[in-house]
């Protein structure tokens, strides 16, 4: 099985990663930074198992090679808090709720 994972490197979609590479399914991770940092699959050795994108989540296009190859794609993104709550962010900035809706 292959999957992409769109947010591989938050909360959720790490967890998935470490799950998914650790019963040697193929993982490619798209995230914003790109790189294998996160804790939980660093620290399970699980970095050279798979392949780590760097791009906008929201913009599938910069990914659709991967997509085409893919069996699954699992969609992990969200917000917890969103920001123009706290006045760091207009409505429909990055990050917010409405860009994340806006399709």
């Amino acid at each position: 099985k292959n999957i992409l994972i769109a947010g591989g490197n938050g909360y959720v979609g790490s967890n998935i990663v470490k799950h998914a590479l650790g019963h040697g399914w193929g993982v490619t991770s798209v995230s914003r930074r790109g790189n294998q940092s996160n804790y939980r699959i660093v620290k399970a050795n699980l970095v050279p198992l798979g392949t780590f994108i760097k791009a906008d989540c929201f913009e599938p296009e910069a990914f659709k090679e991967e997509i085409r190859g893919s069996d699954s794609v699992i969609y992990t993104i969200a917000t917890l808090i969103d920001q123009t709550i706290l006045g760091k962010a207009k409505p429909g900035d990055p990050g917010t709720y409405e860009y994340m809706c806006r399709y």
